[in-house]
């Protein structure tokens, strides 16, 4: 069960990223269709919140992405520990 959250948490930090620079693009290239939606953007600063967008997206999978591979590292340190424990059992 660990194993699939430290891949869901990889996996939702490649999504983070992946919508991040979508969204970054979207608000550079098309703030009058953000706008229609009801987000609020302020001409002529575009490019500094795409900036914003994509470098908040890209932290937040350098987190998400950390945190699997934490939890990756914990099974297999366990794994290792108990692989350890059974050889010097047998001696």
């Amino acid at each position: 069960m660990l194993r699939s959250l430290a891949l869901l948490f990889k996996v939702l930090g490649f999504f983070e990223l992946a919508l991040g620079a979508v969204m970054a693009i979207l608000v550079l290239f098309a703030p009058p269709y953000l706008a229609q939606l009801g987000l609020a953007v302020v001409p002529g600063v575009s490019w500094i919140a795409s900036l914003m967008i994509l470098l908040i997206a890209v932290f937040l999978a350098i987190c998400l992405i950390a945190l699997g591979e934490l939890l990756q590292l914990m099974l297999t340190l366990e794994e290792h520990a108990r692989k350890l424990r059974e050889f010097w059992e047998k001696r």
